[in-house]
């Protein structure tokens, strides 16, 4: 009966649209229910026990929910052939706060260890997991964050904003060239020279109290950032003395020193000057080795929400492109 619902509540929720204008046409997309946290998407859709469920929208996680969330929903962990992993599917929803299923196995959601719910604590405040790369593959999703609205294409027709440029996606692909994973690499520029980054709109610094003190700034520590290898962020403070850095800034930095974030001036996202940027530092081999194993090149670092505040990105995941606006 739950699945039934569960699919009688999609197919009501397609019904469910608002126009977006893109160039002369009006494309019809689906406005996804979030709230916009400090420059990142929490999806917030309602289930029709009137549960809130509160995920991050990270387009370089994973698409889970936590174990306690899975309790609190009374929804029922199961298992596929050949893989251990607990999973649940979303509980029915309201039709007005529906949103898309992902490619996981049966459109699920991991259940996440409570090892990783600590890890991912500092992201957001009661969170119930995340919707990451295999929710956004597969689809065409606009991040408008001047509207600070997140939508999806609900047709393939696209009408390409006249004043939008172009920028290349790329995705890790094996030796026939068929995608293996969907954790989006872009290239930008900071201080002339180009980097490949992950696009990564959940990434989330946790800034401490005495570097908000030195700044003057009375927000929350927890928000969007970029990161930055650093080896890089030793070039970058050599190169542009300028940019401004303060120490003991990242109170997510393995071992007992908190790290330090460093000001650029400005960056250029296809093509559009977008800035200054705040950058959170993290060791060479968690981007180089790590991360680099996941996409189709090495990347030095991420590239958040407080680097995309003023642009409107489409995201096309089919066709391996984006298209950004400087509304």
């Amino acid at each position: 009966m739950k699945t039934k619902n569960a699919w009688l509540h999609v197919a009501i929720g397609l019904l469910t649209v608002a126009p977006v204008a893109l160039g002369e046409e009006e494309v019809r997309t689906i406005v996804i229910p979030t709230v916009f946290d400090e420059g990142r998407f929490i999806v917030t859709p309602i289930t029709i026990d009137d549960d809130t469920i509160r995920l991050i929208a990270d387009t370089a996680g994973g698409t889970v929910m936590f174990q306690e969330s899975v309790d609190r929903l009374k929804l029922k962990s199961m298992t596929v052939a050949s893989d251990p992993k607990l999973r649940v599917k979303m509980p029915p929803l309201l039709k007005e706060s529906w949103i898309p299923g992902s490619l996981e196995v049966e459109g699920t959601l991991i259940v996440a260890t409570k090892i990783k719910q600590r890890r991912m604590a500092n992201l957001a405040t009661d969170l119930d997991g995340m919707l990451g790369q295999s929710w956004f593959a597969g689809k065409v999703w606009v991040f408008d964050y001047p509207a600070q609205k997140l939508m999806v294409y609900r047709q393939r027709v696209l009408q390409i904003p006249p004043a939008a440029k172009k920028l290349e996606i790329g995705f890790l692909r094996d030796e026939n060239g068929v995608r293996q994973i969907n954790f989006p690499r872009i290239t930008v520029s900071i201080g002339g020279k180009s980097h490949d980054m992950l696009l990564e709109t959940g990434a989330t610094a946790f800034i401490s109290v005495e570097a908000r003190r030195e700044l003057g700034d009375p927000r929350s520590g927890r928000r969007a950032t970029c990161f930055i290898v650093q080896s890089v962020f030793e070039t970058w403070r050599q190169q542009h003395p300028d940019w401004q850095v303060v120490e003991n800034a990242d109170i997510e930095t393995s071992g007992s020193k908190k790290g330090p974030m460093i000001e650029v001036k400005s960056m250029k996202v296809a093509g559009f000057e977008v800035g200054p940027v705040w950058f959170m530092v993290r060791p060479d081999p968690n981007y180089h080795d790590f991360t680099s194993q996941w996409t189709d090149k090495r990347v030095d670092g991420s590239v958040g929400g407080n680097a995309l505040r003023d642009l409107r990105v489409m995201l096309d995941y089919l066709k391996a492109t984006a298209w950004v606006e400087k509304p």
